[in-house]
């Protein structure tokens, strides 16, 4: 065992039969009873997913269906989980699953969610903070009984006054029999306690945990005490619990490297792992997994835990046995419809609570062979839109290159479906401050924000207040819609927000032209007044899609008069003291968004500006040909030229052609008749080909014809 290993306090915490608290916690009249969770299908009373303590004890299992577990008990109480789009629906247990890993967070340590009823965590650092709290103080650390009542320690119990270990474990730490190691983990022991139960108290659930140095350990121990109890397995007594510990049950061992090592080294528990030497292991699987393999039987596993509270894929899948299975495109395209429908929804309400985009989907199919079923896994690229008809659509069309019979409507699959599962992945988090795009395209106009406002604070006191209320309720208004507008962007097109940007109420529009004039530099909130009606609620906007609304919806050429009943001597001064070339000296350079926030007789003069530049400029480029009269631009005159010197050429050599020139052609056609009698098709193809490449100048040149 490795230092680094030795440091390491680790802890799976198991949720005891936890569907049927989900349910009693509903009911909690039916407490203490024997009940069972059983599927939605209600064939020989459904299959069971979860018994409690209660029904077990009477012999019901997880292998029966409802029925046969009335036959066992009589009393036991079935629950049904519930049912939506025909498939079982475990949106209360997910929820449930929740709450506890809330719980869990609140003592800060690195939780690992698992599966749905169970969770590692990585108590490590808050574990060395308690223990050198009490190395700190120089009365003698003791641990009392009572901070353990539910605590067990695997090779410290005896049968007779201490079947739990405790007080023996206890008395080796007062004797100074253990080492740092041993007190770390009967620290972690304590504050699992606590966590288990503030689960109970917050929840009502019961569970069960293992404390150990590694995942694999700590999975181990957590199995050999239920429910409601708790393990410590000390690496001193790792050798001795393997020596007595099915290999089957070990953790990663469960499969076919499992079923390797009983066949072909008659290994039956872990300790038997241990007489293999390293090298054989290496030899018979590759060297990664046996050196692997040679450390796993001895206690040390370093996989770390990681911090990940959500899980990692969200998914769904359905079977389809017997008579059930899918052998047409329509029963196909309607289940994956339904179960892209749950996965679109739960998908929704990850993003909304937890802020992060899935970016790959995974589509598992299971096929019933001839001899044994196969199944095969493809992955698509997931758009932010999770659009239930796109992703079935899209696995649809994964289906359809796999088995070509599926893009058939109307046609039997010889290859029936057993089983479909599709799922989300590959998430990513939305920085909401740095990944939206409005906020990735900003503006020109942002920078001038700085001199509007200092331009207009030289204007009238009362504009100067009205300017402030308006940039405080905007800043409001962004802050309260920001997650609002996140989902638009993210769900709906670039019209749909500007719609409901142009639905915003008007502020204190009435009273800001005819109070300050209008400087050049200016602002959003100050340039309401040179706006249309509708757009003044998007002039309080800011960012991509506010200055795209403007640029569509903001007639640039518009009368004063819309705006302004009465003239204000103040703004025909200012109007007159500034020229074009103030403004934009290059006329060639005119940003049009800039453009549309100035007022409206400055814009019909840098508009007038420019058609004129562009009219002169057009008109000095221009040149007439002399030979067509053709009015051409200066850079296409050389071009010209050469086509009307191609012409003349062309013309020269259809009139004069030579004698020799002619005969070789009548050779030619003679010998092309006499094989056309006999291959004419082959003929037909000569001919095609010399039309081809027979192109005249007139065809090189026809845009200049």
């Amino acid at each position: 065992m490795s230092e680094e290993e030795k440091k390491r306090v680790v802890a799976l915490i198991d949720m005891d039969c936890f569907y049927v608290q989900v349910e009693e916690r509903e009911n909690p009249g039916n407490k203490g009873k024997p009940a069972c969770v059983v599927q939605y299908k209600k064939w020989k009373g459904g299959g069971i997913i979860s018994v409690n303590y209660e029904a077990r004890a009477q012999g019901v299992t997880r292998q029966m269906r409802g029925d046969e577990a009335r036959e066992k008990c009589p009393d036991c109480i079935l629950y049904r989980v519930p049912e939506q789009r025909g498939k079982a629906d475990l949106t209360r247990y997910r929820d449930g699953g929740k709450e506890v890993i809330d719980v869990m967070c609140s003592f800060g340590v690195c939780v690992e969610r698992a599966s749905i009823d169970e969770a590692y965590i990585d108590m490590t650092l808050v574990v060395d903070k308690m223990f050198s709290d009490s190395r700190a103080t120089d009365v003698d650390t003791e641990v009392n009984v009572e901070e353990l009542p539910n605590t067990h320690f695997v090779g410290w119990g005896n049968e007779t006054n201490d079947v739990k270990g405790v007080c023996g474990w206890l008395q080796a730490l007062s004797q100074g029999d253990c080492n740092e190691n041993d007190w770390k983990l009967t620290f972690g022991a304590i504050l699992v306690e606590r966590i288990r139960a503030a689960v109970y108290e917050k929840t009502g659930f019961r569970c069960s945990a293992g404390i150990a140095n590694n995942k694999m350990l700590a999975k181990l121990a957590c199995g050999i005490n239920k429910p409601n109890k708790q393990t410590v397995l000390p690496f001193r007594n790792v050798q001795e619990f393997f020596s007595t510990f099915p290999l089957k049950k070990v953790r990663n061992l469960g499969g076919k490297l499992g079923l390797a090592l009983r066949e072909e080294f008659n290994c039956t528990t872990m300790a038997d792992i241990v007489q293999i030497p390293e090298r054989v292991l290496q030899d018979r699987f590759d060297s990664k997994t046996g050196t692997w393999l040679y450390w796993y039987a001895r206690g040390v596993d370093n996989e770390s835990v990681s911090s990940r509270t959500l899980p990692k894929s969200i998914g769904c899948n359905k079977n389809f046995t017997g008579l059930a299975a899918l052998d047409s495109r329509e029963k196909i395209s309607h289940w994956l419809e339904e179960l892209c429908a749950e996965v679109s929804e739960r998908l929704e309400k990850d993003r909304e609570t937890n802020n992060r985009t899935a970016k790959l989907l995974t589509l598992t199919v299971r096929l019933e062979g001839d001899i044994r079923p196969y199944s095969y896994t493809r992955s698509i690229p997931l758009t932010s839109s999770y659009e239930k008809v796109r992703m079935a659509n899209a696995c649809l069309a994964v289906m359809g290159k796999e088995n070509p019979c599926i893009k058939q409507a109307n046609t039997r699959i010889p290859v029936v479906v057993t089983c479909l599962g599709v799922s989300a992945g590959k998430f990513v988090d939305q920085l909401e401050n740095h990944s939206r795009i409005d906020r990735f395209f900003v503006t020109k106009q942002s920078a001038l924000t700085g001199k509007g406002k200092e331009s207009c604070a030289t204007g009238q006191g009362s504009m100067h207040e009205i300017n402030e209320i308006n940039e405080n309720d905007t800043d409001q208004e962004v802050e309260e819609n920001e997650l609002v507008e996140t989902e638009l962007e993210e769900t709906k097109g670039i019209s749909e927000i500007e719609e409901e940007n142009t639905t915003e109420p008007e502020r204190n529009t009435a009273n800001s032209a005819p109070e300050c004039p209008e400087p050049v530099s200016v602002n959003r909130e100050i340039s309401l007044p040179s706006l249309n009606q509708e757009n003044r609620g998007i002039a309080n906007k800011s960012g991509f899609f506010a200055s795209r609304s403007l640029k569509k919806s903001t007639p640039i050429q518009m009368p004063i008069k819309e705006f302004t009943s009465e003239p204000v001597p103040e703004i025909v001064a200012s109007q007159e003291s500034f020229s074009i070339e103030e403004l934009f000296p290059d006329l060639n350079e005119v940003d049009m968004e800039t453009l549309a926030l100035l007022p409206l007789h400055l814009q019909r003069q840098v508009l007038q500006a420019i058609e004129a530049r562009k009219g002169s400029d057009e008109t000095d480029k221009l040149v007439v040909c002399d030979k067509c009269k053709k009015q051409l631009l200066r850079e296409e005159i050389e071009e010209h030229k050469d086509f009307h010197l191609a012409s003349e050429l062309q013309k020269e050599f259809s009139v004069q052609p030579s004698a020799s020139g002619s005969l070789s052609v009548n050779m030619k056609g003679q010998a092309v008749a006499k094989k056309s009698s006999k291959r004419p098709l082959k003929n037909q193809k000569n001919i095609a080909k010399e039309t081809k490449r027979s192109r005249t100048i007139d065809s090189f040149f026809g845009n200049q014809s």
